[in-house]
């Protein structure tokens, strides 16, 4: 996406941040700075591990079938003030 005139709003709203904030924000333009050009493809569901992971995990479980207990008692306690 293109936006007209960024650079110079950017440094616009740069001109505002206070004083003691200002290292807080060098800090984010340099890790900016340093993010790759390219962002990576993404991928399908059918290309990434997804899937798989969620057989393995559902696969792990198939044995020992989760168990709802009963309640029990409830326990009394003091008043909130």
């Amino acid at each position: 996406m293109e936006y007209p005139n960024l650079r110079k709003q950017v440094k616009d709203e740069v001109d505002k941040v206070k004083e003691e904030h200002l290292e807080y924000l060098y800090e984010i333009i340099k890790s900016v700075s340093q993010w790759p050009e390219q962002t990576p493809e993404k991928k399908s569901a059918e290309e990434s591990s997804w899937p798989q992971f969620i057989a393995n995990m559902y696969g792990s479980l198939a044995n020992a079938p989760i168990k709802r207990w009963k309640e029990g008692p409830y326990e009394i306690r003091e008043p909130i003030e």
